[in-house]
């Protein structure tokens, strides 16, 4: 316990020290509060970035996420790492643009749209029925865990 609170205070000040946070007083109770700068903003988005996972329900919905994408050239970056970061959440690539995931990943998405700059190009559609049989063997052994 020791060792992860010592950690936690040497992250806490090497944040301080690259101005990522910035204290703004303190509470009614005598406890310092401290915000995030716009430094320390994008630190923590690329924190989350790295750390984003689609949560895995005690029970699958029987619902599939088909998720679409039509991102301009211009955005190419955008593209390659929200395609990279498909396949890193596990997602099935159905084709270059169309992607497919059993569980609820809607808020993961819409949070990598945000940090890409991209949420007018990507749709979610749920469906019931997955004709796609290629897309069922890759699945199959997770949903057999959660069925």
């Amino acid at each position: 316990k020791y060792e992860r609170y010592r950690q936690m205070w040497a992250r806490f000040h090497d944040l301080r020290k690259r101005e990522a946070l910035k204290y703004v007083g303190e509470s009614s109770r005598g406890e310092s509060i401290y915000k995030f700068s716009d430094k320390g903003r994008v630190i923590a988005k690329r924190f989350l970035l790295e750390t984003l996972a689609i949560e895995r329900p005690k029970k699958w919905d029987g619902k599939w996420r088909i998720i679409t994408f039509d991102i301009p050239e211009k955005y190419k970056k955008a593209r390659k790492a929200f395609q990279q970061k498909l396949k890193n959440l596990d997602c099935y690539p159905a084709q270059k643009s169309v992607w497919i995931h059993p569980f609820p990943c809607e808020a993961e998405l819409v949070f990598l749209e945000d940090v890409l700059g991209i949420q007018t190009f990507v749709e979610v559609y749920l469906t019931k029925e997955m004709p796609n049989g290629r897309a069922l063997y890759h699945f199959s052994k997770l949903l057999k865990k959660y069925i």
